[in-house]
């Protein structure tokens, strides 16, 4: 018997997105799909009136945040393999021969990143590495760097990969046998540490390079302060809840010297690092929320 295969969509107040993202799915793969379902995470508008078969939408009562509303997806559908897709995302072909070939060719994969581009074609990115300590307390810019150094461009060994949950197709037994996604993560570092608990789990994970979606992201409404102190706050987490954090202190010593540095450079050359003074000032509230939370696990204060 073939696998049976769903598509998941998650949105809030980005109807025409997750419209276009639904469409696009039931266009290229419909007729090969059991269901294509948008979970709306109470937005205030209701959404197209006109959508069909194979598409669905069920809407929270309240508004439950981007993981649970994946994990209540995932509650509604029963198909073999769920296709978790942002709603900003857009498949750009059929899918589900691909994604069904290559988990019934692989007992042990429990999820396979789809290949995500851009507009004009170009890698936006679908994998990243493992997080490490050293990583975390050099910053994104640093530790990206160092990364390139040291291990090049290519994809990340199987042993450190994870997936991006914007764009990635998961086996609905490897899903439920680590209990789905943690609730206690906002979308920051969810599929990361969906990706390392499925790895430990003993299920492999692969990036497909013949399978395409759409996906640029960087859409979110937030300022740059909220998201950077946010991504700390779920990076501490992540790290601890893994084992990783094997000297805390020292951890958040080296951090705060990283904030006050960084506070110093923006404080002294924010004309030359920021395009506006309110792009400056956006920036230098960011760090010190960090320096004012870092001793406390970037927790509120």
């Amino acid at each position: 018997m073939s696998l049976s295969i769903s598509v998941l969509i998650t949105n809030y107040e980005t109807w025409p997105d997750a419209t276009r993202c639904a469409r696009a799915a039931a266009e290229h793969s419909g007729d090969a799909l059991e269901q294509i379902l948008i979970v709306d995470d109470c937005s205030s508008g209701t959404g197209p009136d006109d959508l069909s078969e194979p598409i669905h939408v069920i809407r929270n009562e309240t508004n439950q945040g981007y993981v649970r509303s994946v994990n209540i997806g995932f509650s509604h559908l029963d198909s073999d393999i769920v296709v978790l897709l942002d709603s900003d995302a857009e498949p750009l072909m059929d899918f589900v021969s691909g994604v069904r070939e290559a988990f019934a060719k692989d007992r042990s994969l429990g999820a396979l990143a789809l290949h995500l581009v851009d507009r004009d074609g170009d890698p936006t990115g679908a994998v990243s590495p493992e997080p490490t300590v050293l990583h975390y307390v050099l910053g994104q810019r640093a530790g990206s760097w160092l990364r390139r150094v040291t291990e090049g461009n290519g994809l990340p060994p199987p042993a450190r990969m994870c997936l991006h949950s914007c764009g990635m197709a998961v086996r609905r037994e490897a899903f439920e046998d680590i209990g789905g996604f943690d609730e206690e993560f906002d979308f920051l570092d969810a599929d990361t540490d969906f990706s390392m608990r499925l790895r430990q789990a003993g299920w492999r994970l692969r990036k497909s390079e013949d399978i395409v979606a759409y996906h640029e992201g960087g859409g979110s409404p937030q300022s740059t302060a909220k998201r950077v102190v946010r991504h700390h706050r779920n990076r501490w987490r992540l790290l601890q809840k893994h084992n990783k954090l094997r000297h805390p202190a020292v951890t958040k010593a080296a951090l705060a010297v990283r904030h006050g540095l960084e506070y110093g450079l923006l404080r002294i050359g924010g004309r030359m690092l920021t395009n506006t003074a309110a792009e400056k000032e956006d920036k230098l509230t960011g760090r010190r929320v960090l320096l004012r939370r870092v001793w406390n696990a970037y927790q509120t204060s």
